[in-house]
């Protein structure tokens, strides 16, 4: 099986095409979305270890990579909620995004405490979201 996401990554692009209508990351079925959202946040919770090896720009370059699939994938699996579980999810994932942001700065400051302060928001920001999607 393919990497998630990347279905057609071997075919031709058409760059006269805006950049909307030929975005890499596929759109998938909701229940597909989160799935990926959940091995997205696997992942995310896998950089403790580049953590304490102190391996700052990997850890960047993994919260930011996955944490692109992670936002997409919660934008889909929100926009097929009923309009009253939607504002909730929102500003859940606005929470989540901003602890991923906070850990990628203290990873991009080096700050081991704070990466650690971060790092534990993000998990339990992560395990909210997850547990509210169902």
């Amino acid at each position: 099986m393919l990497a998630a996401g990347t279905l057609n990554a071997d075919e031709p692009r058409d760059l006269d095409l805006p950049l909307k209508e030929r975005f890499f990351i596929q759109p998938l079925a909701p229940a597909q979305a989160a799935q990926r959202a959940k091995e997205s946040a696997k992942d995310i919770v896998g950089v403790k270890e580049l953590i304490d090896k102190k391996a700052w720009p990997y850890v960047q370059m993994d919260l930011r990579l996955k944490a692109e699939y992670l936002r997409y994938d919660l934008n889909t699996v929100i926009s097929a909620k009923p309009k009253d579980e939607k504002k909730s999810l929102k500003d859940l994932t606005g929470k989540l995004f901003q602890d991923i942001s906070n850990l990628d700065h203290a990873a991009k400051i080096k700050s081991t405490p704070e990466a650690e302060k971060y790092y534990t928001a993000t998990v339990s920001s992560l395990n909210t979201v997850l547990s509210k999607l169902g």
